[in-house]
Parts: C-alpha cells; structure tokens; sequence
C-alpha cells in the first residue's frame, strides 16, 4: 500500500469515525462558590443557544447521542487531560477536563469578568498529593494602551476524576501586545514559569532622544521566563511555537520559525536555551541527527517538535502534503547515539478541510503517552498505536495532561 493508499483508508476511516463518535456535549456544573466563574444559569442559557442549533437541525427531530463512546487502553497515561478554548460568539472562553480513554467531557468552566482562557501546562510532581495541578494563563482585560491586554497565571486543580477542585490567585502579572500571549511551559514542581508573547511598549520622546516605556517596542517577539520571584526576557528572534524545560529547569527548548534575513523562507528549529543565559544555545535537531526540514516547498514540514519531559529525545511532528490530503508523521529520535524511530503515518487531513492545521504536541513525564492536536482531532500515541481521542470542529487552542 503507497502513501496515497493509506491516506485515503485514514481519510475514509475519519468519515467513519466523525459518524459514529459525535462530540459529546458538555453539561454545565451548578456553581461551587467560585465567584470567578458565570453563574450556572447564565452557562446553562449560553451552552442552549450556542448548541441548539446542533440539537434540531433544520426542524428535523433530535438524534440520538449515545451514552459513551468506546473506551480504550491508555496505558500510564493521566485518566484526562485539560483542553483551553478560547471565547466565541455566543459563549464565553472556557476550559474543559475531557477523559484520555472516551473524549467524553468529565467538567467544564466558563470564565467570567471579561477572562479568556489562552494557554494551559501541567504540575507533574503535584500528582503525588493527590490532585492534578496546572498552571493557566489568562486574559485579564484590555491594558491601558490601545492594543495591550492585562495577563495573568492562575493554578487551577482537578481531583483524580477530573472534577474541577481548585483555583489559586494569580502567580504572575504583565502586559503584552493582546492576543499574542502563548505556549505557556512550566517545571514538574510548577516553580518556574515560561511563556511568549509580542511586546507592548509606548514610545516616549524627550528632547533629542526617545525610549520605550514597557519592555520595548510595540510588536517585538519575547520569551520570559519566571522563576523565585523574577522574570528574565529576551528575543525570540522569530515565531515561537512551542516551549518545553529541561528535566533540571535549568534550560528551556524553544520550537520557533526563525526569521531569516533577506526575504528567504522562514526555518523553523528546535533550540535549548540555558536561562541562565539565552544566548547559550544548542540546536538539538542537530543534535538528534535529523535531517533538515522545510517550512515551505516540496518535502516534509516540520509542523512541530519538542524535547521528551525525561531530557533524553526529541519528537519531531512532520507534515508533507499529497493528493489525497496532508499526511502527518511523529519521530522519535535520541540525543545520544542512536538512530530515529518514525511512528508510520497518524493521521491524514482533507485538503478541503484544513490547509495548514494548527499543531499541538504534548507529552506527561508518567509515561511514553503522547498527547497531540492536528486541526480538528486530538490523538494519542501509546503503547497500541495511535488514536483519534475526538474530533472537534471548533478545536481547542491548547492542551496539557
């Protein structure tokens, strides 16, 4: 069987899939007392309007949603992982805990106050005490300059089930460009804190000089890093699109699509980068031995790529167009000696569909599990292959587990 026939079975079992497994409807919790959070009735009014229309389609009677959708081995993997969407007409942003196994919703939250949800990263070491943590960050509402946003990091908790226990204050507070917040990373203890955003400074002139209020001007692409109570920043130097830390902290691996001088095709690369010291850097494509991959052009895309939570390998999600749709492919490749594994195709996307999919990719240091986002399907590879989770035709803007 050629590329082109495997596409086609993935496409077709996609149909398959997207008839026989309808995303299940969220159903709105009553109130815990959290005042962050839209009253239940509002929610419950919110979630009738947004999804009526989906439950009566043109008059005809409403079809039958089945009770479960078939549960399958997750292996070490969490019981659920966390998905973040962000506000749409009609409903406010909000963040769901949905379970590894079905897709099926476990708990919802809507944000309240002029909120929007944005990014979302696990607190692995918290799992020990018996609650699964994680760090969100949030729109707060606009800043005082036109085009900035107010931004924060809550810590949220969810019980073994997946049942929304916990919200903690704020851990860090900025100022950003609205809207450009995102990839938000943290350490398995939660202690440090990294994330990217575009810069919203306001130009201020005084004689025959001029400076920046903020931390530089309007647009600017950074990377912060948070840590015991103090924020480091520097230039991403392109667009970042994923972020990830090392075991001991002590170095971040930032995903970017590089600007490349001269009207040349941006590149995209994977560096770690010591905090301590940005400009201290290691290219670990390089160093996993990968061959070079494009960003535009014939060949295979790298869409996405990341460093493993234990340190030891890099997974590179790579994407390479063909008639019968985009076909996308994991690798798995040591930093020590050692040749690259390929995970075979995991999926195929309707060139009718999507023509660049947004990627996510996410791995939980508990297990070799790997969590991911390609346009409207959330998968899992594990120990039986790879899966569809569920398909969504307004997908989340991030995950974690």
């Amino acid at each position: 069987m050629n590329v082109e026939d495997r596409l086609r079975a993935a496409l077709h079992g996609t149909a398959d899939l997207v008839e026989d497994r309808p995303r299940p409807l969220p159903a709105v919790r009553r109130g815990r007392g959290i005042t962050r959070f839209l009253p239940a009735w509002a929610a419950l009014v919110v979630a009738l309007v947004v999804l009526g229309p989906f439950v009566l389609p043109d008059g005809e009677p409403d079809a039958p949603i089945p009770a479960s959708s078939p549960s399958y081995a997750i292996g070490s993997a969490p019981e659920f992982y966390v998905a973040v969407y962000g506000a749409e007409e009609g409903r406010p942003s909000r963040f769901e805990a949905r379970s590894t196994a079905t897709g099926e919703v476990r708990d919802v939250n809507y944000a309240g106050n002029r909120e929007s949800f944005v990014s979302i990263a696990s607190i692995p070491d918290d799992e020990r005490k018996g609650v699964s943590s994680f760090h969100l960050l949030t729109r707060l509402g606009p800043g005082f300059q036109p085009g900035c946003a107010k931004y924060t990091v809550y810590n949220i908790g969810f019980s073994a089930e997946g049942r929304f226990t916990q919200w903690g204050t704020g851990s860090i507070s900025f100022v950003a460009l609205d809207g450009t917040p995102a990839n938000l990373a943290t350490t398995p203890k939660g202690d440090e804190i990294a994330y990217s955003y575009e810069s919203c400074g306001r130009k201020v002139v005084e004689g025959n000089t001029e400076h920046y209020v903020g931390d530089g001007a309007t647009g600017e692409r950074k990377i912060a890093h948070h840590w015991a109570g103090t924020t480091t920043i520097w230039g991403a130097e392109g667009k970042v699109l994923n972020l990830a830390y090392s075991p001991d902290g002590h170095s971040l691996a930032v995903f970017r699509q590089r600007d490349i001088e001269g009207g040349e095709e941006p590149r995209n690369e994977l560096l770690l980068m010591r905090t301590a010291d940005p400009s201290d850097t290691t290219s670990l494509l390089e160093e996993a031995g990968n061959a070079p991959f494009q960003t535009d052009g014939a060949g295979p895309l790298l869409s996405n790529a990341m460093i493993t939570p234990d340190g030891k390998k890099v997974l590179t999600l790579s994407s390479e167009p063909h008639e019968a749709g985009t076909g996308y492919e994991i690798k798995e490749s040591p930093l020590s000696k050692g040749e690259a594994r390929s995970w075979g195709l995991l999926t195929a996307i309707s060139v009718e569909s999507y023509g660049n999919p947004r990627t996510l990719l996410k791995q939980h240091p508990s297990g070799p599990e790997v969590l991911f986002q390609i346009g409207i399907k959330t998968l899992m590879h594990g120990s039986q292959g790879t899966r569809t989770i569920t398909i969504e035709e307004e997908p989340p803007d991030d995950l974690a587990w």
